[in-house]
């Protein structure tokens, strides 16, 4: 029996090797255990503490089945026996398959993360249910991120980093990015569409509960609020693949544009917000700032960035 990220239990069933298809292999998978279910956030003394629970897996990876290739790490077509049956999943690896075993840990410790932003918004959600459209409410709670592990062969604790994947739940229907790490505007035909309403408040509110020092981002999924691949943009913590640091929140605080959500929950506009200073974590009474700071130094560098990955996303650079 295996805790996955808070979400019950996994049985997991080794099968006879004569009933097993060539190809598929016996492995470990790996799982967290944390202490603390129940807390808001995840700082980085909780973060070292964390344990990941090993148990005995039977997967199988087609990587002629490339699915897709994002900016780290490529997509295949997988499966893994699960509670007897076998599963339909998606094996992520780092391109070239050089990431570490604990490049993989610190991966599936920024789902914990974002998929404790997405329970705390949820209730927030909940709370404001009165206000908040039934239809939009509804859609809210829909939401969560896949269920995911560490898978890789056989039973060492410094497997080659080749034999190392993430395996996700599959995402069923079609893929959409939201936003991504520098960019935060909803495109303008999509700017009526509820579900992409809900993806920017989801991410503006842990930039507020965080009084601006972190947030999630690059948000992706499907329209039915199954997501994936969230990125953490933290300035102090370094959050592993996709955090974009100071100029990712400076690119939020630019280009976000609240909606009727964002006021429902009562979060102000991120130009705008102002928030008491934080030292060594702790909230310093009679202070106040705006994090990060917008001078013309910082929005050109902000240009400057954006404007080179927009250049090199164009031309596959």
């Amino acid at each position: 029996m295996m805790r996955a990220l808070g979400r019950g239990t996994l049985n997991v069933t080794t099968i006879s090797r004569s009933r097993i298809s060539p190809g598929w292999k016996a492995g470990s998978m790996l799982t967290i255990i944390t202490t603390h279910p129940d807390s808001p956030d995840l700082d980085q003394n909780i973060l070292d503490r964390l344990v990941f629970e090993k148990a005995d897996i039977m997967y199988y990876v087609d990587r002629l089945a490339l699915i897709g290739s994002g900016a780290f790490m490529n997509c295949y077509k997988a499966k893994v026996v699960i509670e007897g049956q076998v599963r339909d999943m998606v094996a992520k690896q780092g391109i070239g398959a050089s990431i570490s075993i604990e490049s993989y840990q610190a991966l599936a410790q920024r789902y914990l993360q974002a998929e404790r932003c997405i329970e705390m918004f949820k209730l927030a959600v909940q709370s404001h249910r009165d206000d908040i459209p039934k239809d939009i409410h509804d859609l809210c709670q829909k939401i969560r991120l896949v269920k995911n592990f560490i898978v890789h062969r056989g039973r060492s604790d410094d497997p080659k980093t080749a034999d190392i994947f993430l395996f996700e739940e599959k995402i069923e229907g079609n893929f959409v990015k939201f936003f991504g790490n520098l960019f935060f505007g909803i495109p303008e035909d999509k700017e009526n569409e509820t579900i992409y309403q809900i993806m920017h408040t989801l991410s503006h509110k842990t930039y507020h509960d965080s009084y601006g020092r972190w947030m999630i981002a690059d948000i992706q999924g499907n329209k039915d609020g199954l997501l994936t691949d969230i990125a953490i943009i933290d300035e102090e913590y370094p959050w592993t693949m996709g955090n974009t640091n100071r100029l990712g929140l400076i690119g939020f605080c630019l280009t976000a544009k609240c909606n009727s959500l964002c006021k429902y929950l009562d979060l102000p506009p991120p130009r705008s917000a102002r928030y008491p200073k934080l030292v060594n974590g702790v909230v310093v009474e009679g202070t106040e700032n705006n994090f990060p700071v917008l001078d013309s130094d910082a929005e050109r560098s902000w240009e400057l960035e954006a404007g080179i990955r927009s250049i090199c996303a164009s031309t596959h650079c």
